[in-house]
């Protein structure tokens, strides 16, 4: 008699395709259309495999699918249920695509009386992925969002002050830390730049020079230190000090 182990499935969505892994071992990758509903690719993604009902599956998204945001422990807030709250409120404002929509909270990093880095997710779109886990028998383990995963992947406790980057093919996001403080979320929409030069503006609209960037690949979902390059620095120092000088131009 042989002994299978209860497994957890990771399921990779991204705005043009969608993933099945074993751990890192790609099993299945399907295109996702335009027009093409997430339940019915999810569906054809699971199909054809036998998937024991002890099984689990996390769903790994993409950037755009998740909304990271800087909240400040405001006076008056006791607990974190207060904070969460507060979190939806805000969320609304900084993401117009939020507003009037019931949102799920959760906090990458949370520590009593100081600002967090927190992560927005549509209502709805938590459902259909709890919809789409329980169609398959699958039990639902909920979502790993990529700044949770660059997070976790770095040793504990975080560097003081750093850059932290999630790069993607339309956008990236550069989560910026000093102080051992989280300061702002950036979201630098500018493919003509490269992911060094969208650094160098960051830091300098930050005022963070000699700290560490981390930057998570979600092709291959590893952890890397960016370094910033001389012609970089010394081609986009003057953007960037046009920018801080004048913030309306941006």
């Amino acid at each position: 008699m042989s002994l299978r182990m209860a497994k957890n499935w990771q399921c990779d969505i991204f705005p043009d395709r969608v993933c099945l892994r074993d751990g890192q071992q790609m099993i299945k990758q399907l295109p996702r259309l335009a027009e093409q509903a997430l339940d019915e690719v999810l569906s054809e993604l699971f199909s054809g495999r036998r998937l024991a009902w002890l099984d689990s599956v996390e769903f790994w998204l993409d950037n755009s699918l998740a909304h990271t945001l800087t909240v400040p422990w405001q006076e008056g807030i006791a607990t974190p249920d207060e904070l969460r709250c507060y979190t939806v409120s805000l969320a609304q404002n900084v993401f117009p695509q939020l507003r009037s929509q019931p949102l799920v909270v959760d906090f990458d990093q949370l520590q009593f009386g100081q600002t967090a880095l927190a992560v927005t997710l549509e209502q709805a779109f938590w459902q259909q992925l709890r919809a789409a886990a329980r169609q398959q028998k699958l039990r639902f383990n909920g979502v790993v969002t990529p700044f949770q995963h660059l997070l976790r992947s770095l040793a504990q406790p975080l560097p003081a002050s750093g850059v932290f980057v999630v790069a993607g093919a339309e956008a990236s996001t550069f989560a910026c830390r000093s102080e051992q403080q989280w300061q702002h979320v950036h979201r630098m929409a500018f493919p003509e730049l490269s992911l060094q030069q969208q650094l160098v503006l960051v830091k300098r609209l930050s005022g963070l020079k000699e700290v560490p960037c981390y930057c998570l690949n979600l092709d291959s979902w590893q952890v890397s230190l960016l370094a910033e390059q001389a012609h970089d620095v010394s081609r986009w120092e003057s953007l960037s000090a046009q920018l801080v000088s004048n913030p309306a131009a941006g």
